[in-house]
């Protein structure tokens, strides 16, 4: 990517080091707080705005201030158009789900078509749309606004969680496809590259005080409790042999499968201390112009196997001279090879010895003490702050019912009906509803094309359910409404009484998302959409009681009207249930 060659590898590096992500990033903190210097410099180069070093120096120089962001304020016209469009993001943020404010982003800015351009687009793409699906799972109710995103992104950076990069699927893309020697197997490619080939290979199964064979059974070390030592017994010997015999022989099936894919060239890189040293003992294993087996036991990596074969090669006299011993070349070999030879010098600096330093005991003694401290209210360190509405009846819930899924393989279309239920809430989210009512099937087209739901999810939708609540007079309700809210993100303090086993009174901050909230002759009605299979409305009811008494008093406080009807449109029912 360095060099804008297209790669394809399934040890992919971290989300966050790619630069189309990093730049997006750097966007995103600028936005949540622009008194940042590195990233709010990133931005300024980036393709967003593309301003030269040479303007943003000037700014600097002629505006000294503490902050970068001073400096670009005070040169208003020539930075008019990020001010503005930090200004205006700000506002946009705090209003919008981060995953809506990225496409916002994306969209306003064509930045999916910017990084096209870069080379290796659809990986690019890719990458992108897995840094929204990421900003989608952060978003669940209880995280909320781009601040604690950011926050959420330095922890996992800070962490070194690794994130991968998105998967570029397909075996004919124009691209250096990085691979293990395992996964190439079967498969044939122009030119073919062996990296560290000089890497030793792993024998600590050897070493082992028990060994085993299929064959020969169970190998053990001797163990001489007077003489405080062991020996290998007979049987040890022989597995040991055995195993060691069926692991080179492995490496050689390996090594093989590796220099055959190539259909043109075949490359490979070995790095060795004092090369020339290691040449003439890999040289000095060959019999006249021959491989010796006993020799081969004796390897420990791909690098010599691959040197003897050289030294016996007729374009390799270069390679040669620096042997011990006399060698004849094979003049059977019916392709040319070319050996290239690289010295670099290393310079080892001796690192100091470490002084040892007793330690004070009345430090000591003091840090002991504050470590034993036990702070009297510490039993609501085992609560949490801030949770999502959606954990408030978690508890029970999920003790209830915790068998009653089905595996996804017995599942239709190998989904859970979780996963079926979170396609349902994603349609739901997103659709325009009166283009559902119009043409679901249109709709559901739509969303998937934006990428809203997955291809696999727009399958999983049940759309005699979908179109049964857009025809049902329950719909004509939200339809005429005065007024419609939808994704209403609410909030209030709850007791930790009320949640916890605990005395406490500490109040604990609650926070939700409204599916649907619409007006009627000025007072409100709250709706939840629900996919659980249940038998009656009582059932669903109870299951939610707790959600749906918090939604009911937070909507109240957000838009300052009374909420005069609460209930769950349940898909499985088809019907509103009223709490």
């Amino acid at each position: 990517s360095e060099y804008g060659i297209p790669t394809v590898a399934n040890n992919r590096i971290n989300l966050f080091d790619n630069n189309e992500v990093s730049i997006l990033l750097s966007l995103l903190r600028v936005i949540d707080n622009p008194v940042q210097d590195i990233p709010l410099l990133a931005t300024l180069m980036s393709v967003f705005y593309g301003y030269t070093p040479d303007d943003i120096a000037f700014a600097r120089v002629n505006h000294k201030a503490d902050s970068l962001y001073s400096s670009i304020s005070a040169e208003c016209e020539k930075f008019s158009r990020i001010l503005s469009d930090i200004e205006r993001y700000k506002k946009y943020a705090s209003s919008m789900s981060v995953e809506s404010f990225i496409r916002l982003i994306l969209s306003e800015t064509s930045y999916l078509s910017l990084i096209s351009v870069m080379g290796n687009a659809e990986q690019r793409r890719l990458n992108v749309f897995k840094f929204i699906e990421l900003a989608k799972s952060f978003y669940n109710g209880e995280n909320v606004g781009l601040t604690a995103f950011i926050r959420y992104i330095d922890s996992v950076i800070e962490a070194k969680a690794e994130i991968e990069s998105a998967e570029l699927s397909g075996a004919d893309e124009n691209a250096v496809k990085i691979m293990s020697v395992h996964k190439s197997k079967g498969l044939e490619f122009p030119i073919v590259i062996l990296a560290d080939s000089a890497h030793q290979y792993n024998t600590s199964d050897e070493k082992a005080s028990l060994l085993l064979n299929n064959e020969l059974g169970i190998g053990l070390k001797v163990n001489v409790e007077e003489g405080l030592y062991r020996y290998n017994s007979v049987q040890y010997n022989v597995i040991k042999t055995a195993n060691s015999n069926a692991a080179m022989s492995e490496n050689l099936r390996v090594l093989y499968v590796a220099v055959t894919r190539a259909k043109e060239q075949f490359i490979a890189f070995a790095s060795f201390n004092g090369v020339e040293k290691h040449i003439g003992s890999v040289g000095a294993k060959l019999l006249g112009n021959r491989v010796p087996p006993y020799a081969v036991k004796k390897i420990m990596r791909d690098a010599d196997l691959l040197l003897m074969c050289a030294l016996l090669h007729k374009d390799c006299d270069d390679l040669r001279k620096h042997c011990y011993n006399i060698i004849t070349p094979d003049t059977s070999f019916d392709f040319p090879l070319s050996v290239t030879l690289l010295n670099d010098t290393y310079i080892d600096e001796a690192l100091p010895e470490e002084e040892r330093i007793k330690p004070d005991e009345k430090t000591v003694d003091a840090i002991q003490e504050k470590l034993s401290f036990r702070y009297e209210r510490s039993s609501l360190g085992a609560f949490k702050a801030k949770r999502a509405a959606s954990e408030l009846d978690d508890r029970e819930h999920s003790f209830k019912y915790f068998a009653k899924s089905r595996p996804s393989f017995l599942s239709e279309g190998n989904m859970t009906a979780a996963q079926k239920g979170t396609a349902m809430h994603a349609f739901m989210q997103y659709c325009d509803y009166e283009s559902a009512k119009q043409s679901l099937e249109k709709e559901i087209e739509r969303l998937t094309e934006n990428g809203y739901i997955s291809e696999a999810e727009s399958q999983a939708l049940d759309t005699e359910k979908l179109s049964n609540l857009f025809n049902s007079d329950f719909a004509k309700r939200i339809f005429s409404s005065d007024r419609l809210y939808r994704e209403l993100k609410v909030s209030s303090f709850v007791c930790v009484d009320e949640l916890e086993n605990t005395d406490f009174k500490d109040k604990v901050l609650v926070q939700g998302i409204a599916d649907c909230v619409f007006e009627e002759d000025g007072k409100l009605v709250l709706v939840d959409y629900k996919t659980d299979f249940v038998r009656s409305e009582a059932e669903l009811l109870d299951m939610y009681k707790k959600q749906l008494a918090f939604y009911k008093t937070a909507v109240e406080k957000t838009l300052g009207k009374e909420v005069k009807e609460v209930m769950l449109y349940s898909f499985a029912l088809g019907k509103p249930c009223v709490y």
